[in-house]
């Protein structure tokens, strides 16, 4: 689950739009499909959709945080085609990658190992569709929707004693958003999403 007030709006005529801000991560780790432990973290997180030429769009993004026991970087680069449907809607169809670098410490109390370092190192491909209602000249709902083909690298442990694993997934990935604005050039959003 991720919480924050940054997410991909499609508010810009001329150049795009840029976000940052705080957010709010719980990173379930899980084994064979059960979670073994739900990990919290705290950062930033920043986008950006700039629309380059007549509706081509290109959409980067990173994310900084960290918790506890656990800390984690992303970074996403896509690109799309801005499509204005009518006045209040748009659409933005885009494909990209995002990589991520996540760590934590682990316990393996059944093999009497305690603070193993837990290594993730993923990329991933993705297909997905921005969607952008505006209510007034001030107000505007944010959905996004992604299709996402994963490959992660996981490795367990400190050398030599090191696990490595290789694992594929792919699933989807939902946002939603609020977006007031103050002025032409300010505004404040709140989203949530879950992948």
């Amino acid at each position: 689950l991720l919480c924050s007030i940054a997410i991909s709006p499609l508010k810009g005529e001329l150049c795009g739009k840029v976000d940052a801000g705080p957010t709010v991560l719980y990173v379930d780790l899980l084994e064979s499909g059960k979670t073994q432990k739900t990990l919290k973290m705290a950062g930033v997180k920043g986008d950006a959709t700039v629309l380059v030429y007549q509706g081509l769009a290109i959409k980067p993004g990173v994310l900084f945080a960290w918790g506890k026991d656990s800390r984690v970087t992303s970074g996403t680069l896509a690109v799309g085609y801005c499509l204005p449907i009518t006045e209040k809607i748009k659409i933005l169809p885009n494909v990209g990658m995002n990589w991520s670098y996540l760590v934590s410490y682990v316990d393996s109390k059944e093999h009497g190992f305690y603070n193993l370092r837990q290594r993730f190192r993923s990329q991933s491909e993705f297909i997905g569709m921005d969607f952008s209602y505006s209510l007034n000249p001030s107000f505007s709902f944010i959905f996004a929707y992604q299709y996402a083909w994963c490959k992660t690298d996981n490795r367990i442990g400190k050398t030599p004693f090191v696990q490595k694993f290789r694992s594929h997934s792919s699933g989807s990935n939902f946002s939603a958003g609020v977006e007031y604005y103050y002025n032409e050039h300010w505004a404040f959003n709140f989203g949530v999403g879950y992948n």
